[in-house]
């Protein structure tokens, strides 16, 4: 399991102004004096998912050896997500799984089966309305066996 994702293979499907963008983020977020938090904006179309694929490509190359990975993506629909999951899975899909977690109080019960995770690399993905929807008091009731 030590061979590592390809992080130049992300990289070079990039135009020059998403690498930019893509360096950029990851100097201001490994800057201990910043904020630790960036958002990119730009219009429809322009390569945002591309260019966080880069960012996590980025990040998987210098913590490969050290922990498992989680990357958690928040998405403002399931259909939405599930498509640029796969996009972004291609940075380590042979080196991971994916998952959508349709609760956010579910979430850390999903982490902790280990089973359901691959020790090296996991790429979780929620939405507003089924993460941390807020108009409905709609729950779900886990059995002591689950």
């Amino acid at each position: 399991m030590s061979d590592r994702p390809n992080k130049e293979a992300a990289l070079r499907a990039l135009r020059r102004f998403q690498r930019r963008t893509v360096n950029h983020v990851v100097e201001r977020l490994l800057d201990e004096s910043g904020s630790q938090r960036f958002l990119v904006a730009d219009e429809v179309g322009l390569g945002k998912t591309l260019i966080a694929r880069g960012v996590i490509a980025e990040f998987i190359d210098r913590h490969w050896d050290r922990r498992r990975i989680d990357i958690v993506y928040m998405c403002s629909n399931s259909a939405l997500a599930r498509a640029n999951l796969r996009k972004l899975r291609t940075v380590g899909d042979e080196h991971s799984k994916a998952a959508a977690a349709t609760r956010l109080t579910l979430f850390a019960q999903r982490l902790g089966k280990e089973e359901q995770l691959h020790p090296k690399l996991n790429f979780i993905s929620l939405t507003p309305d089924t993460a941390i929807r807020t108009r409905a008091p709609i729950g779900l009731k886990r059995g002591k066996s689950e």
